[in-house]
């Protein structure tokens, strides 16, 4: 924000008057990568063509110690060898308005999916940041912010955003990331230390981190997850986001189709000193998990610790191993910790080598066939226990049924039960 003083003068006096403003008073016309280069510490760049990067040269390096703009205003830019923006500033930084992106309809459209409404949305890819073979946006110091905000970023390969300082905010809103495809053993955004990483309002559409973890989110500090959606992502390690450290927040999102070669198909909690704190109004479709050791189709916590799920859908979920829906190993960090509090969550159609619900603690009333659809109500009364068998059918192989519990007395127990 910039301070602006004006003095006016009524009948031989002046008065000073102080007026904050929201925009820079100076802004810097761009059309090609060197004028970005030229006039890279100047509070707001205004893109006015779509840039193609051609040649080499280094990377350009912002260091201004005031807020910075970057405003594409929906034009494109295209990438090439050698070629990224870092961003040492002092100061909070916003790359905004990217590329763009519009409604399809049936017979064109870049994408398609169906929303938490079941309705089909259709995207189409107008311009975008692309092309970027390694890293993209690179984000150093501490204790400052990078938002993106109405963005688009495809067919790119690396890290697209990286937290480079331990004490970070990443805000990512209303933006696409379509087919980026990591060949550089990194995800496409890379947290760090605590840093803090917001997802908004966005859509994460095939993209893929194919030697590494994370198909679009490495996650250290807190990651915080609302109303986006999760679409055909993979990679080792939890297809959307493997979470190494701290704390994960989901709420009014949907994750269909991912996939992971070892655990979480969607969702890998990896270290020892994470936890899920809640997952809610939110949706597991499809996803799936591979190797005969690995587990969780959709979530698992083999490394953390979930403590809410509610109102939440697991439908179709397949591991090879454990877990259809949820696999829920405990390490010894979390053994004290309060049990996991699920309420008004289904399960259904999850298929696992060792229990096509969930995986976690022991349930006394949980013995059955694991057939049929398994719901808490609002009371805590769970459906689908002993030989009950509704449209659904859970192809598991393990010992239990498949369930869904208000209560948190449910899963006291430390020993690992499967569930259906």
């Amino acid at each position: 924000m910039s301070k602006y003083h004006k003095k006016i003068s009524f009948n031989n006096s002046t008065l000073l008057l102080c007026f904050m403003l929201t925009t820079p008073l100076y802004a810097a016309d761009v059309s090609s990568w060197e004028e970005i280069k030229t006039n890279k510490n100047d509070p707001l760049i205004n893109m006015l063509a779509d840039i193609v990067v051609e040649g080499s040269a280094m990377p350009i390096s912002f260091n201004l110690a005031e807020p910075q703009t970057f405003d594409g205003n929906g034009h494109s830019i295209t990438g090439a060898s050698g070629y990224s923006l870092t961003l040492n500033n002092t100061a909070d930084v916003t790359m905004q308005n990217l590329g763009s992106y519009s409604d399809g309809t049936a017979a064109s459209n870049t994408f398609s999916f169906k929303n938490l409404d079941g309705d089909t949305i259709y995207k189409t890819i107008d311009k975008s940041v692309n092309s970027f073979p390694a890293y993209l946006l690179t984000r150093y110091k501490n204790d400052v912010g990078l938002s993106v905000d109405n963005s688009v970023f495809a067919n790119n390969g690396g890290r697209i955003i990286t937290a480079a300082a331990a004490r970070l905010t990443i805000n990512v809103t209303n933006s696409i990331f379509y087919n980026n495809i990591s060949t550089v053993s990194v995800a496409p955004i890379s947290g760090n230390g605590t840093s803090l990483v917001n997802i908004q309002n966005s859509i994460f559409y095939n993209n893929a981190n194919t030697n590494n973890n994370g198909g679009v989110i490495d996650g250290f500090g807190t990651t915080s997850i609302k109303d986006s959606y999760f679409i055909n992502n993979s990679a080792r390690f939890g297809g959307v986001l493997n979470q190494i450290s701290g704390i994960i927040t989901i709420e009014g999102s949907k994750f269909e189709g991912n996939t992971s070669t070892k655990d979480g198909g969607a969702i890998s909690l990896d270290g020892n000193i994470n936890m899920l704190e809640y997952v809610k109004d939110s949706e597991f479709i499809n996803n799936r998990n591979g190797g005969s050791y690995y587990d969780g189709g959709a979530i698992s916590t083999a490394g953390g610790y979930i403590k809410t799920v509610e109102n939440v859908i697991f439908d179709g979920n397949v591991s090879i191993s454990g877990g259809g829906g949820i696999w829920g190993g405990m390490n010894n960090k979390h053994k004290a910790k309060d049990p996991v509090l699920f309420k008004n969550v289904t399960f259904k159609n999850n298929e696992a080598g060792q229990g096509g619900g969930e995986n976690k603690g022991e349930n006394e009333n949980s013995q059955g066939k694991g057939e049929g659809e398994s719901q808490s109500d609002e009371n805590g009364d769970s459906e689908g226990e002993g030989d009950q068998s509704s449209d659904g059918e859970n192809k598991i192989t393990g010992q239990a049924a498949q369930h869904s519990f208000e209560t948190a007395a449910l899963w006291e127990e430390d020993e690992e039960i499967c569930y259906g």
